[in-house]
């Protein structure tokens, strides 16, 4: 829509980060003014029953930092991974590509790729361990 609007005044990047930039705002300004229009009888029916009892109670701040502080570790241990196995693992178990396109891209068979994976799955196991040691 906006091409013809460019005179070349500058990069044709600088002005597609501008569109970017101003569609991002919309978006935000959109979600912010939906927020807004929520009523609070929605949002108490959604969260109490009629007697004002939760209907899910919050989840317990110290358990959120110990699920916190275990991502901390484990991502602590991916980073500490070879780079093929991160690569590996991440695409793997975070990505969910599937084992074709994972060969592809790291240019290793499909039984080298289980070979990495196995042992990327034991060091992030043997590093988790050391860690909830301390």
């Amino acid at each position: 829509e906006k091409l013809p609007d460019f005179k070349g005044n500058s990069q044709l990047k600088t002005f597609l980060f501008g569109i970017l930039i101003n569609k991002s705002r919309e978006l935000r300004r959109e979600k912010i003014k939906f927020e807004q229009n929520d009523p609070i009888d929605s949002v108490m029916e959604s969260r109490f029953n009629a007697n004002g009892f939760w209907l899910k109670p919050p989840e317990d701040p110290s358990k959120i930092m110990e699920v916190a502080q275990s991502m901390e570790q484990i991502y602590d241990c991916i980073e500490k991974l070879p780079l093929t196995q991160r690569a590996a693992f991440c695409m793997w178990e975070i990505d969910e590509n599937e084992t074709n396109e994972i060969c592809k891209i790291l240019d290793v068979s499909v039984t080298n790729l289980g070979v990495i994976l196995y042992r990327a799955k034991n060091k992030l196991r043997e590093c988790i361990e050391l860690k909830s040691k301390r």
